[in-house]
């Protein structure tokens, strides 16, 4: 028989029924339920004084109930793969099937998308304060100054060419700036990717967790657990079919 339900009430049954199945362990375990012994020619009456009959009767009976069960949460478990499969959600902007948009939520993606900006951030930070801190020692006035006297001969020949030529003293000096300058490199454009890259990590890890529970409660699906095969006979949108 056809099961109608959300995604979210399959992962609920799915979580019932591993309680029932638990139990249901627990049961077997804790008492000798499936076989047990006999003494003399004849096996009509049991050891502990339970009836042969009635002993194997109830050892079939826990011994189908527990495959049934089992067997029942392989398939609905078979079912919420399908789904998570087929089933899309949007989430910042972009569509995934439920599957793609769990693995990015995985702990270990999660924590290395982290761990990636926060070192793209403190490698830029660090060269950007690298560079302000280069330029601001290496092009102070003084050592400019220093190296007109290197070029010039003498701080008087310095003094009289910025009287008489600054146009080579200019010269002299934007020679030293450019040779003297530091630059930031950035040849993979990091800091262009980070501004990228922060900005859906953002807006995926802030919503992406509610645009699922959204779509696994408005999203219907049709099973039956008697087929042989788990398969979804019908996703049903809340907007939209899909065959």
């Amino acid at each position: 028989m056809e099961t109608r339900s959300t995604i979210a009430e399959l992962l609920a049954d799915i979580s019932l029924l591993k309680k029932k199945i638990s139990k249901e362990c627990d049961t077997s375990y804790s008492n000798d339920v499936f076989v047990s012994i006999y003494k003399g020619p004849t096996s009509q009456i049991l050891v502990d004084g339970n009836n042969a009959d009635e002993f194997s009767a109830n050892a079939k009976k826990i011994y189908d109930r527990s495959r049934s069960l089992t067997e029942n949460l392989r398939k609905l478990i078979a079912i919420k793969g399908i789904a998570n499969d087929r089933v899309t959600v949007t989430i910042a902007g972009e569509t995934y099937t439920i599957n793609q948009a769990l693995a990015y939520l995985n702990g270990d993606v999660k924590q290395y998308y982290d761990t990636l900006i926060k070192n793209m951030s403190r490698n830029l930070l660090s060269c950007k304060n690298m560079v302000s801190r280069y330029n601001q020692e290496a092009l102070t006035p003084e050592r400019i100054n220093d190296y007109l006297r290197v070029c010039l001969g003498s701080q008087a020949a310095v003094d009289d060419a910025r009287k008489a030529k600054p146009e080579e003293v200019q010269e002299f000096t934007d020679k030293y700036i450019e040779r003297n300058t530091c630059h930031f490199f950035d040849p993979l454009g990091i800091e262009k990717e980070l501004n990228t890259l922060s900005e859906w990590y953002d807006k995926f890890y802030t919503t992406a967790e509610k645009a699922l529970a959204v779509v696994n409660a408005q999203t219907m699906i049709i099973y039956d657990l008697d087929d042989k095969v788990p398969t979804i006979h019908k996703i049903i949108y809340a907007k939209f079919d899909e065959a």
